[in-house]
């Protein structure tokens, strides 16, 4: 996981927020397998979503925006959380953020695509992701991925 979500950061290179603030804690532990492409990809994009978001939001003095990644493994799953402060998604929309074509961006800055694209990769690792929410407050996806063990065909 640590190797992989390396990778996803250097995707960011170029292009990171100067004034966003990153804590990236990983166990060397957290090992699954997979395609490491297609779970960069899931990473890509909740990364890059969540720098979306807290872009649109205005922070108090002192505080700014804050992305944090924690991998850790608990029982037989490894579990992968990633946080923002941004302002968060509504109730009504969390129903509907992994169905296809459903997006909160405006007209030409998404197309609705890359939570369910990100739902079906995890499904296909045999993982689960689901989201948390306070408006205003963060948002936060928590993946969870069987330990690596059995060979999985992708």
């Amino acid at each position: 996981l640590n190797i992989m979500l390396q990778t996803t950061l250097r995707f960011f290179s170029n292009s990171w927020p100067p004034q966003l603030s990153l804590t990236c804690n990983v166990d060397n532990q957290a090992v699954i397998l997979g395609s490491s492409g297609m779970l960069v990809q899931v990473f890509v994009n909740l990364i890059q979503n969540a720098i979306d978001a807290m872009g649109e939001k205005t922070f108090q003095e002192g505080h700014g925006p804050e992305l944090t990644i924690l991998g850790r493994v608990q029982g037989d799953f490894v579990v992968l959380k990633v946080r923002d402060n941004g302002p968060g998604i509504s109730e009504d929309r969390a129903q509907s953020i992994f169905d296809p074509f459903f997006t909160s961006k405006d007209v030409g800055k998404g197309l609705g695509l890359g939570l369910a694209i990100c739902h079906q990769i995890v499904l296909d690792h045999r993982g689960t992701i689901r989201m948390q929410s306070e408006q205003g407050e963060y948002c936060e996806f928590e993946l969870a991925f069987p330990v690596a063990g059995d060979a999985l065909s992708i």
